[in-house]
């Protein structure tokens, strides 16, 4: 089934200034891809981007360093940057090194033992769903196991 009617983004994510329509132009996610709406609201938002080749890459897997951007734009939280490395993998030099940063400093994301955070390492499924609850200030009720 395709969604033919498709919302209309309009990004006004700077104050005092005009609504101006957003439009979707990756080579790769056309207007009949079931994730389309998704990615134009994200991507309009600023919380997602794509690749300097015109692409999104929809299907590819998300680094731990593409994810931490990602979570840092979508929960608004400001670039930290300090002058220091916390983890000794992400030299300040690093592209997402602020994003990283921001986001284990809010508490949202944390880093491996023995101080490494892993940027290269693939996110999955668990590390989304504690960064989304984390990020969002939702608490778990107490859960207790079953006596047996």
């Amino acid at each position: 089934m395709t969604n033919t009617s498709l919302p209309s983004v309009t990004n006004t994510s700077l104050p005092g200034t005009t609504a101006t329509p957003c439009t979707l132009s990756f080579s790769d996610v056309l207007p009949t891809y079931l994730f389309y709406a998704d990615i134009q609201f994200l991507t309009c938002l600023g919380i997602v981007s794509g690749y300097p080749d015109g692409t999104f890459r929809a299907a590819s897997p998300t680094n731990r360093g593409q994810f931490a951007k990602i979570v840092v734009n979508g929960f608004g939280l400001a670039a930290f940057t300090p002058t220091l490395p916390t983890f000794s993998d992400v030299p300040t030099s690093y592209p997402f090194y602020p994003y990283i940063e921001a986001a284990t400093h809010a508490g949202v994301m944390v880093g491996y033992s023995g101080g490494t955070f892993q940027t290269g390492r693939n996110v999955n499924r668990i590390e989304t769903v504690v960064t989304h609850l984390g990020g969002s200030s939702v608490w778990l009720p107490d859960v207790k196991p079953a006596d047996d």
